[in-house]
């Protein structure tokens, strides 16, 4: 991010948060919100927060000699920023990772020993317990933030349960707005061959096993997975039937057609936080096919905007994906309500104010 020398704005922001690459959930927000127009209002800064060393999203964390120097890095960029450009507010995105967490919390330690207002942002489903001493950390996080934020209505209530006293508000994450001129391409039963869409890390916890035992009882109906491969992937290989093409990552434009050229899209994950494949899913009308996991129960209202199910319900995700094949009308049906209640709920217009307002408070008070 550049610093700006001349023309400063009269309240500074500093984000401790992750850019991409790699192009993951948290990663996209924080690009989104440095070129929102948060940018004409603030000065904007940012730790960046990346992985590093080639670690994958989905591969286990430890203390290892590649994360000390990371955190040894972060440690030095925020002590730097907050030296040097003394943000009014900081904004802090926690993974909820298990090592990430006690990072955060080491974070907004030194954040509040400068007398600076804290906002910790909880990216994902605050965990069941696992562990005393992970949730230890995770409630002094909470408590030293002067505002806690959460994706989904499951962390809200944690938050609030452990300090009633502190604001927490349950902001959803957003879409340029320009993303909402995209439109599905209908093509009604003329169609040859039906085309379900996945758009996620290829790994079992996003539904891989599924998306393969789904596919196998649906030969006439094309597969198609977009996402960074995993080890699950190599597991699997001679598994795959034919109807499934694995295409790889992507780029984001490009994903947005694939969508648009798609008649629903599948996602039947173990784990979801605010899933953005989702959420551009929903914006280019399509249908949606998920499990009932972190906040896509809010996201997608089953039976108008398509169908939830219960982790691992392969015998529902089969009927689910049968029904809305079968019917173009539905899905025209169901992918109209999903775009319009995403740009009423999720777009930059409507999610950055709400930012905004969290800072000026903080700023005023």
């Amino acid at each position: 991010m550049k610093e700006p020398e001349k023309n400063k704005k009269s309240k500074r922001v500093l984000f401790i948060s992750p850019l991409p690459p790699p192009q993951g959930g948290i990663a996209s927000w924080t690009k989104l919100v440095l070129e929102s127009e948060l940018a004409s209002q603030y000065d904007l800064y940012i730790v960046d927060t990346r992985i590093r060393g080639g670690r994958g999203f989905f591969d286990n964390v430890t203390f290892s000699a590649s994360e000390q120097l990371r955190l040894l890095n972060i440690m030095g960029s925020l002590v730097y920023h907050l030296a040097k450009n003394r943000p009014d507010v900081v904004h802090l995105s926690c993974s909820l990772s298990k090592v990430g967490v006690f990072r955060d919390t080491f974070c907004a330690l030194i954040v509040r020993l400068c007398g600076i207002p804290m906002v910790s942002h909880f990216r994902g489903n605050i965990p069941e317990p696992s562990g005393k001493s992970f949730h230890n950390a995770l409630d002094l996080l909470i408590r030293l933030s002067n505002v806690n934020i959460a994706e989904n209505l499951k962390s809200y209530e944690y938050i609030k349960k452990i300090v009633a006293s502190v604001r927490c508000e349950q902001i959803p994450n957003f879409l340029p707005d320009d993303v909402f001129t995209n439109r599905v391409h209908y093509y009604g039963t003329s169609r040859e061959h039906a085309r379900v869409l996945f758009v996620a890390g290829l790994a079992f916890a996003k539904g891989l096993a599924e998306i393969v035992e789904t596919a196998r009882r649906l030969p006439y109906i094309h597969f198609d997975l977009i996402g960074a491969e995993t080890a699950d992937v190599k597991a699997i290989t001679g598994q795959l039937p034919g109807n499934i093409k694995i295409m790889g990552l992507m780029n984001n434009p490009t994903v947005i057609e694939e969508m648009c050229n798609s008649d629903l899209f599948f996602l039947p994950s173990h784990t979801e936080g605010f899933p953005y494949s989702v959420l551009e899913a929903m914006a280019v009308g399509l249908p949606v096919i998920s499990t009932r996991v972190g906040a896509i129960p809010e996201m997608i209202d089953d039976g108008k905007g398509g169908y939830l199910f219960e982790i691992g319900d392969v015998d529902g995700f089969v009927k689910g994906i049968r029904n809305l094949i079968a019917s173009p009308d539905l899905r025209i049906q169901m992918g109209n309500y999903n775009k319009d209640k995403s740009k009423t709920l999720y777009s930059c217009s409507a999610v950055i104010p709400r930012l905004a307002n969290i800072y000026n408070r903080l700023c005023a008070e």
